[in-house]
């Protein structure tokens, strides 16, 4: 009896490591991306400005751009095999991803004032996202998959 209990403690350990594992190797959005704008070819007669202000240099400061939006997407982004949410609401979107194809889900994240997205690969198996809002109901705030 005794052999059997610590096998039950061992398997019960090792699930829990598991799981927390998983839930270590599921990438993030950053809440923040620094991007460094730069003016490649100004038209005559017009004049730079950052803030209201003449730029000091070629490339100014890099800028910490705010997360607006969090995207999943069958395959690479480039392929735009972008998915849409199978569940809607006022707090909170679910994207429903079992049938996915063999490429991988990718999870990509955009930011307010740039088109520049961030994307990576999400960890198999992942069979449901889903992204929490800010309140405005617009804006994504974080993510959770399983």
């Amino acid at each position: 009896m005794r052999y059997f209990l610590y096998i039950i403690f061992f398997m019960t350990n090792l699930a829990a490591a598991s799981i927390s594992i998983a839930a270590e190797a599921i990438p993030q959005c950053p809440k923040n991306l620094s991007v460094i704008e730069t003016v490649t070819a100004i038209p005559s007669g017009f004049h730079p400005y950052v803030d209201g202000n003449p730029p000091l240099e070629a490339n100014s400061e890099p800028i910490q751009l705010p997360l607006r939006q969090i995207m999943f997407s069958d395959g690479v982004p480039v392929d735009q095999g972008w998915l849409s949410p199978s569940n809607t609401k006022k707090a909170s979107l679910t994207w429903d991803l079992r049938g996915s194809s063999d490429q991988g889900i990718w999870v990509s994240c955009a930011y307010t004032g740039t088109a520049i997205i961030i994307s990576a690969k999400l960890p198999q198996p992942v069979t449901q996202c889903q992204v929490l809002l800010e309140d405005d109901s617009q804006t994504a705030k974080t993510f959770s998959c399983r």
